[in-house]
């Protein structure tokens, strides 16, 4: 994940202070071989959102994002740790998002749509059959 876009379709900004959620979609852009740009918080993402070709949104910013009235983006996917009540609904709709996803459940559709994203190197090399995978720390040493 070294190619990281500057600006526009490429950019993907992921929003959320919940540490385990930011883990499992973190784990979901390291399958898709595509770099995020996370922010915890609604504020100090303001300047990334109006850029991004997809905003990932944590559900437990929704209500902020949705008082803060951020920008509109390309795509917005409200992303939830548990289970869905009609308030992650409203949050969504508040924040027009194009879809919510529960993690990690929708894991692998979420996969999908960050390998949107991927960087072109990672694209290539996977149309091309070959195996892409994060090293681990036994590699490294």
């Amino acid at each position: 994940m070294n190619a990281r876009p500057t600006s526009g379709e490429g950019v993907v900004v992921a929003v959320t202070a919940d540490p385990v959620l930011r883990q499992r979609w973190r784990d979901c852009a390291v399958r898709a071989g595509t770099h995020l740009r996370e922010h915890g918080s609604v504020a100090t993402a303001r300047g990334d959102w109006a850029d991004a070709g997809l905003v990932l949104l944590g559900g437990d910013l929704a209500p902020a994002a949705a008082q803060a009235r951020m920008p509109r983006t390309a795509t917005t996917i409200l992303v939830a740790a548990g289970p869905l009540d009609i308030a992650t609904f409203v949050a969504a709709e508040a924040v027009r998002a194009s879809y919510v996803v529960v993690l990690p459940v929708g894991a692998d559709w979420l996969v999908q749509q960050l390998a949107r994203y991927a960087t072109p190197v990672l694209t290539q090399l996977r149309t091309a059959d070959v195996t892409v995978a994060p090293a681990t720390s036994t590699a490294c040493t």
